[in-house]
């Protein structure tokens, strides 16, 4: 699944040159959606000191990225904190403890009719998380920044990336320690637009979700432009990659080899795909054991066709 990813982090990329993620002056009835582990989250924006900053409530952010939140009145100081990672900030000052070393805020803590504010990239990050921008514009002769509609920030609280860090890694018993419910996977992630479900390459990282009650044809489509939406399952991205030993193994647990993307691509389509660019990436590391991976994707495309044809023979003998 990695090739997936680095397919993914060229076209983020391509894109971040057209989409920067600095705000751009944009017409006031625009309106960026904000986005916490899938979730429409509040936030503000304040021309502070010349720059406009985006802001989130202290209490907002502590309950959308799962921190712990507590307030030391001698102190005049916050507390913010997860399993990982301490945010210790003061009353009227930009400097910062994070993890025990002094950063800087773009802006202090802002007291807004009674509500405490924080950057909201700032908090974010601090935190362990991650945030993207998103938009479906793409530049036309004659087109200016202020045509493109307002984008999209999709935000992933340190639990969420820590899962997809998993995932990535193959790090089976990790996964199985840190994931609370099936449903925590099947959220774009913030970089590759993509489930994190999708990159399971193993069957034995496949049998934890499972375990864990994930409907193995499960197809998330409920997140709509500007991310991308490609619509797999498991064995969608598994025919993508070749993986032949997790396709026989889906299959064998009765995974539905039918299903489309929401490009209506089927599975012998994208292992075909998958072989193509491969055959075509210039960019392997010289290890790379080309010959193998072609090979499984041949076994891949040959066990789906074959599948594929005794489906259609029982429907003609039917």
């Amino acid at each position: 699944m990695k090739k997936l990813a680095l397919m993914l982090c060229g076209f983020m990329l391509l894109l971040s040159i057209f989409t920067p993620f600095v705000h751009a002056a944009q017409p006031a009835s625009k309106v960026s959606m904000l986005y916490i582990d899938g979730q429409p989250t509040d936030y503000i924006s304040k021309v502070i000191d010349n720059q406009k900053i985006s802001l989130i409530s202290l209490r907002t952010a502590s309950s959308s990225l799962k921190l712990s939140l507590a307030w030391a009145a001698n102190a005049k100081e916050w507390t913010v904190a997860n399993a990982k990672h301490k945010i210790v900030l003061k009353a009227n000052s930009k400097a910062v403890q994070v993890d025990g070393k002094k950063k800087t805020m773009p802006v202090p803590v802002q007291i807004i009719n009674g509500v405490s504010y924080i950057s909201l990239r700032f908090i974010i990050e601090a935190s362990g998380g991650r945030i993207a921008e998103f938009t479906s514009f793409l530049p036309t002769v004659g087109s200016s920044i202020l045509d493109r509609p307002a984008p999209t920030y999709w935000a992933s609280s340190a639990h969420k990336q820590e899962l997809m860090d998993f995932i990535m890694n193959d790090d089976v018993k990790g996964l199985e320690r840190s994931l609370q419910d099936w449903r925590e996977l099947t959220i774009p992630d913030s970089m590759f637009e993509i489930c994190p479900y999708v990159f399971v390459s193993s069957t034995q990282m496949v049998q934890v979700l499972l375990n864990a009650g994930f409907p193995i044809d499960f197809m998330q489509t409920s997140y709509k432009e500007p991310l991308l939406n490609y619509g797999y399952t498991l064995l969608h991205g598994a025919a993508y990659n070749g993986n032949y030993d997790l396709v026989t193994y889906l299959l064998e647990h009765n995974a539905n080899a039918n299903l489309l993307t929401s490009t209506n691509e089927n599975v012998i389509d994208l292992a075909t795909q998958g072989k193509k660019e491969l055959e075509n990436d210039k960019s392997l590391p010289e290890d790379f054991d080309l010959d193998t991976a072609l090979a499984n994707y041949d076994r891949t495309i040959e066990l789906l066709q074959n599948l594929a044809d005794n489906q259609q023979d029982d429907q003609i003998s039917g």
